[in-house]
């Protein structure tokens, strides 16, 4: 009787830890991406595209290569220099590292008397540059950094 509790508590254990992971797809006119369970598109004025769940976000900016044409970035310009570029707009001294293809580079800020945990990606597509941010409360950083890569990586645009 005594194994069967055991295995049972083991069972629903697993069932409920496994259920706050479980992943979803999410689609807009620009891409899909693969999260978690649980994130709702909502408007940001300053973003392309922003995903908001309880624990996380993710917003997406879009910079056209004839919006970037100011500051000399265009299709010619490679996704590592444009990744530096943030970095030095952002007067940040963040390393730009690759890891399964996907560019990014983490950094910590705060907000509100709120300290939060970023992944920003960069990508290249057609006709513009992307950043996404990936966030999330500072003290869940060891738990969503491997998701966020994750995520950055299911990435695939139309």
């Amino acid at each position: 009787m005594k194994k069967r509790t055991i295995l049972l508590v083991a069972s629903l254990l697993l069932l409920v830890c496994g259920c706050s992971l479980a992943k979803e797809e999410y689609s807009n006119d620009h891409f899909t991406i693969t999260m978690e369970k649980g994130f709702t598109e909502k408007e940001l004025a300053s973003m392309t595209v922003y995903y908001e769940s309880k624990k996380a976000l993710m917003s997406g900016l879009k910079e056209s290569f004839e919006s970037l044409a100011a500051v000399d970035i265009d299709e010619n310009t490679s996704i590592e220099d444009y990744g530096k570029a943030v970095i030095e707009n952002n007067k940040a001294n963040y390393e730009l590292k690759e890891k399964d293809g996907v560019h990014y580079f983490t950094y910590e800020k705060e907000a509100s008397g709120k300290k939060f945990f970023y992944l920003a990606s960069v990508y290249k597509t057609d006709d513009a540059f992307w950043l996404f941010n990936f966030a999330c409360d500072e003290k869940n950083k060891d738990t969503y950094e491997p998701l966020f890569l994750e995520w950055a990586k299911s990435v695939d645009f139309k």
